[in-house]
């Protein structure tokens, strides 16, 4: 059969997919099947909780252009200020702001709006005099809460929408576009991005985020606080950072060294790297796991991210899908894989596939990011090595609102979870995923105490930030996170012997372009 090859990682080149959040992405659906799901709630059930005036609830009406293409530009830094969380006065900013001043530049009401609690939660446990509040559910089941707190005399209000990201999108685009007729303690003021709609909100003819320097952060030419591939996907097409993530979703190789020895003879991982380079020697491997009883997948997709090699994005500059011979060579690479047993067959993030990643587990790896390892695996015979190539799956970003009234409270934020080395350096020691700060990862990774019980006290650090640095995301374009899914979920039935690979393809092409009418075939 045909396969794949990846060439060599030291060429510096590597694959960047769009993905949204810690699991899969959440595909938008049509508003007729989002009404069929039990429990649904409509935007306007939403809005009408909330006391607003009602949202549309098909993805795109709020007005945005959801198919606009990402032009890389220059990464745009921020000048790193000095903090100690011991030291800080309660009311005062890392970057010395009075942030109780009701009568200044701060409004007397921070509005955030999120589609999970986990920024909320760093908000809780590493911001200085940050005070949580009461929790309230505005909508049936819970779809959209309210939480409050406050810095200092300025409130926190949070909504929180977290019944699927394109009720999410609804929501927010109706508060973006609406701003100007809200009081201004009701206008937005930052907002979370999953990494597969992020190029939505930093375009600049949205006009919806405030770039770096309008925030105050001064502009630098340099690369060397944040991961350059995070400033490529946060720029605009004039090269101006509108975003900011304090993640950096990068996966690897993570395998059992247990099986390791047992079948190879080592547990090493520049030589497990070895057997994975290419997909003959992954086969090799496979076969000696299987002969043995060990599957070396778990599932049809986790081949998906890490080994096709899509250096351009899913869609040509004339406006065609491209499904490129390295996409086909991925389908049958993995139908053959499939065929010959070597792929467990569960759901991702299903009971069934965390069970793999247990003690009683017998999947030999997985390809994960820091944060799922810190999620989902279990126990310490873990060990982990560099994927056959980049690539990142997930990410949250934090944009500052247009017409928000609190702007140093942004600033001061981006500034404390984004561009601060010693906080950087304190949440990877103390959650163990990878931050967005180059050099307190280096910091770390060079630290011969530091070890992550998962991997059985190794120091995983150097791993995960050696995938960020030959992460290239250039050519990548808005529609490349959607079409992914779609691509993988119409193989998904001809993997399992249910349709033709004929029928996977016009199925592929059939829900590529109902979501994106403006494109053409291949």
């Amino acid at each position: 059969m045909k396969m794949f090859h990846f060439p060599c990682l030291a060429a510096g080149i590597c694959l960047c997919f769009l993905s949204s959040g810690c699991g899969k992405q959440n595909i938008p659906e049509s508003k007729t099947a989002l009404t069929e799901q039990a429990g649904y709630v409509s935007a306007s059930d939403v809005s009408s909780a909330l006391n607003e005036e009602p949202v549309s609830d098909s993805p795109g009406e709020a007005g945005f252009d959801d198919s606009v293409n990402v032009d890389s530009g220059e990464c745009q830094s921020a000048e790193e200020p000095s903090y100690s969380a011991e030291s800080a006065d309660q009311t005062t900013g890392i970057l010395g702001i009075d942030l109780s001043d009701p009568l200044g530049l701060q409004g007397e009401v921070y509005n955030v709006y999120c589609s999970d609690d986990s920024f909320e939660k760093l908000m809780i446990r590493y911001y200085p005099g940050y005070e949580e509040g009461e929790a309230e559910n505005v909508a049936p089941q819970a779809a959209v809460q309210i939480h409050t707190g406050a810095v200092g005399d300025t409130a926190v209000r949070w909504t929180i929408v977290q019944s699927n990201l394109n009720e999410y999108q609804n929501l927010l685009d109706d508060a973006l576009l609406n701003s100007e007729t809200r009081e201004s303690d009701a206008r937005v003021d930052l907002f979370i991005a999953d990494t597969s709609i992020l190029s939505k909100y930093i375009d600049e003819a949205a006009g919806v985020t405030l770039t770096a320097a309008e925030i105050g952060l001064p502009d630098a030419e340099d690369t060397d606080t944040q991961y350059a591939f995070t400033c490529e996907l946060a720029d605009d097409v004039n090269g101006e950072q509108r975003a900011f993530t304090w993640q950096v979703p990068c996966g690897a190789f993570v395998y059992r060294r247990s099986f390791a020895e047992t079948v190879f003879g080592t547990s090493e991982p520049e030589e497990i790297a070895k057997l994975i380079s290419d997909s003959e020697r992954m086969e090799e491997a496979a076969e000696k796991l299987y002969a043995s009883g060990i599957l070396m997948f778990s599932d049809t997709s986790e081949l998906f991210y890490p080994m096709l090699s899509r250096i351009g994005g899913w869609v040509t500059e004339d406006g065609r899908i491209n499904v490129d011979a390295q996409t086909m060579n991925w389908v049958e690479t993995t139908k053959h894989f499939v065929d010959c047993g070597y792929i467990d067959g569960t759901e991702p993030y299903s009971a069934e596939w965390m069970l793999g990643l247990s003690d009683q587990g017998h999947v030999f790896r997985y390809f994960l990011t820091s944060e799922e390892v810190c999620r989902y695996a279990e126990g310490s015979d873990w060990s982990v090595c560099a994927a056959p190539r980049s690539y990142i799956n997930g990410g949250s970003w934090i944009c500052a609102a247009k017409d928000s009234d609190n702007k140093n409270l942004t600033k001061d934020l981006i500034s404390f979870f984004v561009l601060n080395l010693d906080n950087a350096e304190e949440m990877t020691r103390e959650s163990g995923e990878l931050s967005n700060h180059r050099e307190a990862m280096s910091v770390i990774s060079g630290d011969a105490s530091y070890g992550n019980s998962v991997f059985g006290g190794e120091n995983d650090i150097s791993i995960w930030s050696a995938s960020a640095e030959n992460m290239n995301c250039e050519g990548t374009t808005s529609y490349d996170a959607v079409l992914s899914e779609i691509f993988k979920e119409s193989y998904l039935p001809y993997f399992n012997g249910e349709i033709t690979e004929e029928e996977a393809l016009i199925s592929f092409y059939r829900e590529a372009l109902e979501r994106y009418p403006d494109l053409l075939d291949g």
